[in-house]
């Protein structure tokens, strides 16, 4: 586009257009919920269309200069407009710099603003009813030491007669029936991102790369189930915590007049909303190192290369409720009700890759680091005073090491296999509580959850 003493410019822009489409169409009996083990289900219809504008720049300021081998500046934007009333037209943009003073080390930085544009799922998705366990405040399952007269007002003006407040007969069972689904007038979710790294790579160790970024990023009008947390959530927020029958989590609850059951045909209504905000930051840290030996697979060379990959979670704090900024569940180290998926400090991977000719050999460590259960975690990091940890159910997850090995072979430039052992070691996942985690007895997202497994892949190039 444009010359200058450093070098050209580069610059790229463009038009865009997406359509995304979903339908799911369940049937009569489905639909009606009488399927043994299943929930009725709700037909999900809807479609979403957004045209963009985008471009980005990269211009060359400083080269072949003292201190100054290169000095880049780049910068993007994108400008989108979704059909989707609620979401409108939204910009993204990023600006950052690239100095490499000497040959053997860059320095980066970047800023960059994002959104995420709710789909089609979380727009559109059918309601439907489903009934887990919970605990309802305003029965004789709340604590006896939060069966507050604030809590008995708040339970009359939401629908309790009030000579059954805190009463069995409130929650006679240990479900309560919920309505989940989409919600066609989320917002869009917002980030905000800042990282500065650096690359290393000596030339006195030919074959080495060193490199570690900092990273920051807020992100506020978080798309999840209203609560931040779901059902027990809400009924929390309303009656322990706003306290207020006119907020949202209130409303979200309606009752049987005769009873002040939560049960069908009354619900708590817990669809997709945006509820709050999460601040998360960190490190990242590579290692590669390869080199070539003499020796190798029939008399020829091969090469070694050595990969590592590691994440250091520094914080992890969710705001559930955008409007209570000063509620918040800091959850590195933590996992289960409240904080979800197991977040430790530490997770990373070490891999050692051998090739000689068409052969190739490699055996990869995973780690996953310690983590305990947020019914411990969240009272202490909020200078509360916590339940002794032996009281709880399966508290602690160890940390994980797991074992992969695998082999390849070229017979040809377009044809070749691969086979390997997952989890060569046979570690068995962590079994926990069934009210531990919002679903499953572990959590197969984190940990392996089928033991010692073999897989075997033909892969042919036309």
């Amino acid at each position: 586009m444009l010359e200058l003493p450093a070098g050209p410019v580069d610059f790229a822009a463009g038009l865009e257009r997406r359509h995304s489409d979903a339908r799911y169409s369940p049937d009569a009996f489905l639909s009606s919920g009488d399927v043994s083990g299943w929930n009725a289900a709700r037909a999900t219809a809807g479609a979403q269309t957004v045209k963009e504008v985008f471009g980005e720049v990269r211009v060359p300021l400083l080269s072949n200069m003292p201190m100054a081998k290169s000095l880049n500046l780049n910068g993007a934007f994108r400008r989108s407009d979704y059909d989707v009333q609620s979401v409108g037209t939204v910009w993204t943009s990023s600006i950052g710099t690239e100095w490499t003073p000497v040959d053997s080390l860059t320095l980066r930085a970047q800023r960059q603003k994002s959104i995420r544009a709710p789909n089609v799922g979380e727009l559109f998705g059918g309601q439907g009813t489903n009934g887990p366990t919970a605990t309802d405040p305003c029965s004789s399952r709340q604590p006896v030491s939060q069966q507050t007269a604030a809590v008995r007002t708040l339970c009359e003006a939401t629908g309790v007669p009030a000579r059954l407040v805190f009463d069995a007969a409130v929650q006679p069972t240990n479900f309560i029936t919920q309505i989940v689904g989409g919600n066609p007038d989320l917002k869009a979710e917002k980030s905000h991102t800042i990282t500065v790294g650096a690359v290393f790579a000596p030339k006195a160790v030919p074959g080495l790369q060193l490199s570690m970024d900092y990273y920051r990023i807020t992100l506020d009008d978080a798309i999840s189930t209203l609560g931040g947390g779901g059902l027990q959530s809400v009924l929390n927020l309303c009656y322990n915590t706003i306290q207020n029958a006119s907020s949202v989590y209130c409303k979200a609850i309606n009752r049987d007049p005769l009873t002040g059951q939560i049960a069908a045909p009354n619900y708590v209504l817990t669809t997709t909303a945006n509820i709050g905000g999460i601040k998360t930051s960190g490190y990242d840290v590579a290692g590669h190192y390869g080199f070539q030996t003499g020796w190798g697979l029939m008399g020829a060379e091969s090469r070694w290369n050595i990969d590592t990959n590691w994440t250091y979670v520094k914080e992890l704090t969710f705001t559930p409720i955008q409007d209570l900024p000063n509620i918040t569940n800091k959850c590195v180290t933590a996992f289960g009700q409240t904080c979800g998926q197991p977040v430790p400090h530490w997770k990373g991977t070490a891999r050692l890759t051998w090739n000689s000719d068409k052969l190739m050999l490699s055996a990869r460590a995973r780690y996953i680091g310690s983590v305990t259960v947020d019914g411990y975690v969240l009272p202490s990091t909020s200078g509360a005073t916590p339940p002794a940890l032996e009281s709880l159910t399966n508290p602690v997850i160890k940390a994980y090491t797991y074992l992969d090995l695998t082999a390849g072979y070229d017979f040809t430039k377009n044809a070749s296999v691969m086979v390997g052992v997952r989890n060569v070691l046979d570690k068995t996942p962590p079994v926990l509580g069934s009210s531990q985690l919002p679903s499953n007895n572990s959590i197969p997202a984190t940990y392996d959850p089928l033991g010692r497994n073999l897989f075997l892949s033909l892969n042919f190039k036309l």
